[in-house]
């Protein structure tokens, strides 16, 4: 880890809450209350949110059809490193956001660009590019989470977009120190299937231990798991990189149902890491 200077370390300190925050969640959903709470002129021009083994990320290019230079962009970083029992690690998580806001810092050594500053309704402080900055950017830790928007002319400028975004999102009933444990979401595995149009005469079939043998390469294959909530993003992996290819998903609300699909790239032993993440809270 490259070494943090001083003044960026006491910026990370001034930007993490001293006592444990609410979450902001329902980001995923952004495209369903962008309108309602920025304008009806207002619209996502582009969309990306991606899950790996300990954080989700969501991005988006948001911009107002009236006015060109009215555009933002909108970037969620989520921590979730899981304890055992799925619940939310939350002293590893932070230390992830810790670094996140580290290497963002550092990427950006521009002297003069960042200061901290306690935004009006806001419970502490965000890290914020300073005024003198011909574009505004701010990046404010909540719960597990780093939002970090950009654009407009100004940090100034920039705020009143920024503060509606993130009361659209808050809640008050995740991660409250009273609530319940944070979690990912639970998948039980319901049925695999053979693509045999795209597979040319290959044979599958699943052993009781949860093993997965086709008979040749190239197989398509699909593995449909049940799920105990909403999904907004799901990645695969294989520990023998390349050998097994995760190339989508397809959710079915009204099945409680998420069906991922693979290529047996190369024959042989493989184990396959499933990552997902919650629509509401993209842990």
């Amino acid at each position: 880890m490259a070494y943090l200077h001083e003044p960026f370390s006491q910026l990370i300190s001034a930007a993490i809450p001293n006592t444990p925050s609410p979450l902001h969640t329902d980001w995923s959903s952004l495209p369903l209350w962008l309108k309602t709470t920025l304008g009806d002129t207002w619209n996502v021009q582009y969309e990306q949110i991606c899950v790996c083994n300990s954080a989700a990320q969501a991005y988006w290019n948001i911009a107002d059809s009236n006015d060109r230079d009215r555009s933002l962009t909108v970037q969620v970083d989520v921590a979730s490193v899981l304890e055992d029992n799925g619940h939310l690690d939350v002293e590893k998580s932070n230390a992830l956001v810790r670094r996140r806001l580290s290497d963002t810092l550092m990427s950006t050594t521009r002297p003069g660009l960042w200061t901290s500053r306690t935004l009006p309704g806001l419970d502490h402080g965000s890290l914020v590019y300073d005024d003198h900055i011909p574009t505004g950017r701010i990046i404010h830790v909540v719960g597990n989470a780093v939002v970090d928007i950009s654009g407009m002319e100004s940090t100034n400028a920039l705020h009143q977009y920024f503060f509606k975004l993130l009361h659209q999102t808050f809640s008050r009933d995740l991660g409250h120190p009273h609530s319940s444990p944070l979690s990912a979401p639970v998948l039980t595995k319901q049925e695999v299937k053979l693509n045999s149009e795209l597979s040319d005469g290959a044979t599958l079939r699943e052993l009781e231990t949860g093993l997965i043998i086709v008979s040749r390469e190239n197989t398509r294959f699909s593995v449909i798991f049940e799920v105990d909530r909403k999904i907004a993003a799901t990645s695969a992996q294989c520990d023998d990189a390349g050998k097994i290819l995760f190339e989508r998903h397809d959710a079915n609300e009204l099945r409680n149902t998420v069906e991922l699909f693979f290529i047996a790239h190369k024959v042989g032993r493989h184990c396959v890491r499933v990552y997902v993440a919650a629509a509401a809270t993209l842990i």
